[in-house]
C-alpha cells in the first residue's frame, strides 16, 4: 500500500529555530517522495546543553546527511558543532538567498515565489512544494487549514500553535504525498484534564466505563471538528500530548509529539525503514512476575523463531537496579514490557530560596521516589521524579500568570543549590504524583527518566502495561525510541496477551500502525474500548534477519564495556557518586557478557522452523 511506504532520506539536513527561514530553505531543496530532515537547534540555555548537542549529532549520523545547513545558529551552537562536523559538511546561512547550487552542491529551485501570510505556514509551504516554487512570507491574513492527500491516502493532522512544528509537518507530508490539516491547539490545562480523564476512567463509579470512554471520544471528536476521511487510509497526529487517535477508530492512526525534538523522532523512524538499514537482531522482554503475563513467553518464542536473539528478564532478574541499567545499556531493537504501571505516591514540598538575581523565590513541587538496592554495595540508589506545582504562588500550568512573573533563572538556580541547601519549608505526603508513571519491578517501583535508551539504538517499545502511555510515551521517544505502543487505561491479561501476539506473530512485518489497528479491531470490534495508542512513524515495521545475532550482540556489549571501563579509569577519584554509577555500568555489562557466553547457542536450522 503506497501510503505505508517510507520516503527516501535526502542527503541534506536543515537545523535552526527560525521557522520562516527554514520554510524558505525547504521550498528550495525538498524533493518529492524524499524526506528533507529539519531539526531545531540545541537549546543552549538548558542545564544539559551538551546532551542537546549530542542528540543532534546522533540524529545527523542516523540521517546520513552529507550537508548540514545551519540556519542562523547562535555562535555558541556553531562552536559546539565545529568539533563534530567537518567544515565541508556544513553550510551556515542567514538568508535563503545564501543557498545556491554552488554553495549547496545540489540543485536549488528558482523562479517567482509563492507569497504567503505568517499564519498557517504549513499549508503555504506544502502548496509551494507541490507547485515546485520558492516561498516568501508577508503580513497578510490567511485562514486556509486543509490540503487533501496527493497521490497517497495518508493525512497529517497538526496542532497549529508552533510554526517550526508546522515546517516539519509540511516537509513530512510532501515526502509522503499526504494531505495536511491544521487544528487549533488545546490549552495546557484542558489537555491535562483530558489525559487525566483517561487515566482515572475506571475510577468513575457514577457511570459505566463504556459511558466514560464514549464521552471522551465525543469530546475529542468535537474538539477536532470535521476530519475529511474520504479516501484516507491512515492519519498521523502531531500534537503536544493529546491521544487524538482514540477519537478516530475508522482508520489506522499514530502520533508524533510536537515538542521536544519532533524532527529527530521522524528521522529515527524514517532512517530505520531505509532499504539499507539493518533489520532487528536483538529483542528483550521484561516480566517481573508481579502480575500474570502469559504473553511474554509466547512473544519470546515467536521472535526467536524469526531469528532474533531474545534476552529475558524475569522474576528476580527484573529488579529495579538491573532493569534501569538494561534500558539504557543493553542494545535491543525491540522491547516488550509486561508489568503494572501507574503513578506512585510521594510528597508535595515547598522551598524558599534566593535566586542569582537576588529575588526571593518560592517553588512548590511534587516528588516521587524510586528506590533500589545496589548489589555489592551497602547503599540504596534513589531516582527522583519531580513535577512543578507553582512558582511564587502562581500555578505552573497558568501560562498567562507565569508570563507576568520574572522567572529568569529561578528554576536553574534551584537545581544549582547543593542538596543540603535545599530545605523544604512545608512538606506533606500525597497519594499520587501525577505523571510519575512508575513501573512495578521485582522488589520495587522503577521510575524511567528521559535518557538515551538501548545503547544509542532507536528501538521499538511495546509497553504492554496498564496506563503505560502516560508520560512514558514521551520519555521513551525522547530517549530515541523510533516507535512506542502503550495503553491509556487498564487492560486485563487476556486482552494484553491477544494484542501482543497479534502484533508480534499474526501481523509481524506489517506497518505497526496498521497492525495495531487490526489487532484492536480483532479484540474490541466496534466497541469504544480501544486502550492502545502508538507514537512513531506509521509505516514502522517489526523485522528480523537470520543473520547471526549472537556475535553482533557480543560485539556491541564488548565495545560498550570497553567504553565504560575507560571512563572508570579516567574518572576523578573525588567524584565518588559518578565512579560508583560507572562501576555499576561495568558490572552490568560484564554480567551480560558472561551470561551470553554461558548460554548454549541454538541450532540455526531449528530457529527457522
Amino acid at each position: 500500500m503506497k501510503s505505508f511506504r517510507a520516503p527516501v532520506l535526502l542527503p541534506t539536513l536543515l537545523m535552526g529555530d527560525d521557522p520562516y527561514l527554514l520554510a524558505e530553505l525547504s521550498a528550495l531543496m525538498a524533493k518529492k517522495c524524499h524526506y528533507l530532515p529539519v531539526i531545531d537547534a540545541p537549546r543552549m540555555g538548558r542545564i544539559d546543553a551538551e546532551a542537546e548537542v549530542i542528540r543532534r549529532n546522533n540524529a545527523v549520523a542516523r540521517s546520513k546527511a552529507q550537508t548540514i545547513v545551519m540556519a542562523n545558529l547562535s555562535k555558541e551552537a556553531r562552536n559546539k558543532f565545529s568539533t563534530r562536523f567537518p567544515a565541508h559538511m556544513t553550510l551556515h546561512v542567514q538568508n535563503a538567498s545564501d543557498v545556491t547550487p554552488k554553495t549547496l552542491g545540489a540543485p536549488v529551485r528558482s523562479g517567482a515565489p509563492l507569497t504567503w501570510g505568517r499564519r498557517h505556514i504549513a499549508i503555504g509551504l506544502l502548496k509551494a512544494l507541490r507547485k515546485k516554487e520558492p516561498i516568501t512570507f508577508v503580513d497578510k491574513e490567511v485562514d486556509e487549514r486543509f490540503l487533501k492527500p496527493e497521490g497517497g491516502g495518508h493525512l497529517i493532522v497538526c496542532e497549529e500553535d508552533n510554526e517550526l512544528t508546522q515546517v516539519i509537518a509540511a516537509n513530512y507530508a510532501y515526502a509522503l504525498g499526504a494531505g495536511l490539516m491544521l487544528i487549533k491547539s488545546v490549552a495546557k490545562d484542558e489537555a491535562i484534564a483530558i489525559c487525566e480523564a483517561f487515566y482515572i476512567a475506571y475510577d468513575n463509579r457514577s457511570q459505566s466505563i463504556t459511558e466514560t470512554l464514549d464521552g471522551l471520544r465525543g469530546r475529542l471528536r468535537a474538539m477536532l471538528g470535521e476530519v475529511p476521511l474520504d479516501g484516507v487510509t491512515g492519519i498521523t497526529f502531531i500534537s503536544k500530548e493529546i491521544p487524538w487517535g482514540f477519537a478516530i477508530p475508522e482508520v489506522p492512526t499514530t502520533h508524533l509529539f510536537s515538542y521536544p525534538d519532533l524532527g529527530i523522532a521522524i528521522i529515527n523512524g524514517v532512517a530505520a525503514e531505509q532499504a539499507e538499514s539493518p533489520k532487528m537482531r536483538v529483542a528483550a522482554v521484561i516480566d517481573p512476575a508481579t502480575i500474570p503475563s502469559t504473553e511474554v513467553e509466547r512473544v519470546a518464542i515467536s521472535l526467536a523463531k524469526k531469528g532474533m536473539f531474545v534476552r529475558g528478564y524475569r522474576g528476580r532478574s527484573a529488579n529495579v537496579n538491573d532493569i534501569s541499567r538494561m534500558l539504557e545499556l543493553f542494545p535491543y531493537d525491540f522491547l516488550l514490557i509486561a508489568t503494572h504501571c501507574g503513578d506512585s505516591g510521594g510528597w508535595r514540598e515547598t522551598y524558599e530560596y534566593q535566586d542569582s538575581e537576588g529575588r526571593n523565590r518560592q517553588l512548590t513541587l511534587d516528588t516521587a521516589l524510586g528506590v533500589a538496592s545496589v548489589p555489592g554495595r551497602d547503599k540504596l540508589e534513589v531516582v527522583f521524579f519531580q513535577r512543578f506545582v507553582s512558582l511564587d504562588g502562581v500555578d505552573w500550568e497558568d501560562k498567562e500568570g507565569l508570563k507576568k512573573l520574572p522567572i529568569g533563572t529561578a528554576i536553574n538556580d534551584f537545581y544549582q543549590l547543593q542538596r543540603e541547601e535545599r530545605r523544604a519549608t512545608n512538606r506533606k505526603k500525597i497519594e499520587r504524583v501525577v505523571s510519575s508513571a512508575a513501573m512495578n519491578m521485582y522488589g520495587g517501583n522503577l521510575i524511567v527518566l528521559p535518557k538515551t535508551v538501548a545503547d544509542n539504538l532507536s528501538p521499538v517499545i511495546f509497553n504492554n502495561a496498564c496506563t503505560s502511555w502516560h508520560r512514558l510515551a514521551g520519555t521513551f521517544m525522547f530517549g530515541n525510541a523510533r516507535a512506542y505502543i502503550g495503553t491509556l487505561f487498564p487492560v486485563v491479561g487476556a486482552e494484553a496477551e491477544e494484542i501482543a501476539q497479534n502484533i508480534t506473530e499474526k501481523r509481524f512485518g506489517k506497518p505497526l500502525a496498521l497492525a495495531l489497528w487490526h489487532a484492536q479491531n480483532d479484540v474490541y470490534g466496534d466497541g469504544v474500548r480501544r486502550p492502545y495508542v502508538m507514537v512513531g512513524v506509521h509505516y514502522q515495521r517489526l523485522s528480523s534477519t537470520y543473520e547471526e545475532a549472537r556475535g553482533y550482540l557480543r560485539k556491541r556489549l564488548s565495545n560498550s564495556l570497553g567504553y565504560w571501563q575507560e571512563r572508570l579509569t579516567s574518572i576523578d577519584e573525588t567524584d565518588e557518586d559518578k565512579a560508583a554509577t560507572i562501576k555499576d555500568h561495568v558490572d552490568f555489562l560484564s554480567g551480560e557478557l558472561h551470561g551470553l557466553d554461558s548460554v548454549r547457542q541454538p541450532d540455526a536450522a531449528k530457529r527457522q522452523q
